[in-house]
């Protein structure tokens, strides 16, 4: 189930005015991403989805609470958009958690294996990272890196309380969001790399977008009773 169409083809113009539009035309397509999938995200889900819709919402909306705040320059402007998006991935683990039955422990081997591996990478990518950010983001970053690492697990656990085609689609929109965290980490605090920006503007937009239409997809699958 994707996003309802008006708003899906809005999120992709948005989108590409976001990657490939003049600077202007870029900040003002990048505010509006997060309220489509948002608005779309209410309408899909309709009302009275339950505390998996909330916690959605306000992933998406602390999502964009980021995106403004990186518009802006400096380590002040950084250390408020890591926040936003730290808020964000919290809420969305708590979100997909509520999919995991029977607790973590009791989750079929696929779902651990997938798992080991978000953890891994985000182990390795937020090792390095760290090791170059300076000392006042330090422990901002790493706990930036666990909680973007607990939302891929998070995401990997719902294996068995999904649907296989709403598992999927959440599964990778979350990779393509680590992915692009890990890129705009390592842009900032590694090394420059080429095309930045669009590479992590679309991993990104991507990654939203996956997430929003997989959870639609689990709520219509489970007759709106997230």
């Amino acid at each position: 189930m994707l996003p309802p169409p008006f708003f899906a083809l809005l999120y992709a113009a948005a989108t590409a005015g976001t990657l490939v539009g003049p600077a202007p035309i870029r900040s003002a397509c990048k505010c509006l991403l997060m309220p489509l999938l948002l608005a779309s995200f209410r309408l899909g889900s309709g009302a009275g989805a339950g505390r998996f819709a909330v916690l959605v919402s306000a992933a998406l909306a602390f999502s964009w609470l980021g995106d403004v705040a990186l518009l802006g320059d400096g380590d002040g402007a950084f250390a408020i958009g890591l926040a936003g998006f730290l808020v964000a991935h919290v809420a969305y683990a708590a979100a997909f958690l509520t999919h995991v039955r029977g607790g973590p422990t009791r989750q079929p081997l696929t779902a651990w294996t997938l798992a080991a591996g978000v953890i891994a990478c985000g182990g390795l990518v937020g090792t390095t990272v760290v090791s170059r950010t300076p000392p006042s983001l330090t422990v901002p970053v790493a706990l930036y890196a666990t909680a973007i690492s607990a939302m891929g697990v998070a995401a990997a656990l719902r294996l068995r309380g999904t649907s296989a085609a709403s598992f999927a689609t959440v599964f990778l929109g979350a990779e393509l969001f680590i992915v692009s965290d890990a890129l705009l980490a390592a842009n900032r605090f590694v090394a420059p790399l080429p095309a930045a920006r669009v590479a992590v503007m679309s991993t990104y937009c991507l990654g939203q977008f996956l997430i929003v239409a997989g959870c639609l997809r689990h709520l219509r699958d489970a007759g709106r009773g997230g």
